[in-house]
């Protein structure tokens, strides 16, 4: 026998609001630890907010009207989970390799400095 009950949206409701609380401690939390210097990073998490509050809310209203049933449900919420903690693992590696090129740029400039100072004293 077929499981044909209704689709719960209040399960989704608490996963978007779960999901945008814990995007703003992420993002309050990131802003106090990091100076402001990374803009890309924080293009980044727009899209990322974008891309989980609207297009995957528009996608349950048009799949609701379809009359989707509790296992898809389940399958959507899975995967909106997954994008909300995928996110701040690939968020956390771009700000690593950002930070990294930054200290190549000045051990290349004390380099470049040092050099400088050993022709002088030639």
């Amino acid at each position: 026998m077929n499981d044909k009950r209704k689709f719960n949206f209040t399960y989704v409701i608490i996963t978007y609001i779960l999901m945008f609380l814990f995007l703003l401690v992420y993002i309050f939390l990131m802003s106090k630890n990091s100076n402001m210097r990374p803009y890309l990073v924080w293009i980044f998490v727009g899209l990322y907010i974008t891309s989980t509050m609207v297009v995957i809310p528009i996608r349950t209203i048009f799949d609701i009207k379809k009359k989707l049933y509790l296992n898809n449900s389940d399958l959507i919420i899975k995967k909106m989970w997954k994008t909300c903690f995928l996110g701040p693992f690939v968020f956390f590696y771009w700000n690593h390799l950002i930070k990294n090129r930054d200290n190549e740029e000045e051990t290349d400039k004390e380099a470049v400095e040092i050099s400088a100072n050993k022709q002088e004293n030639e």
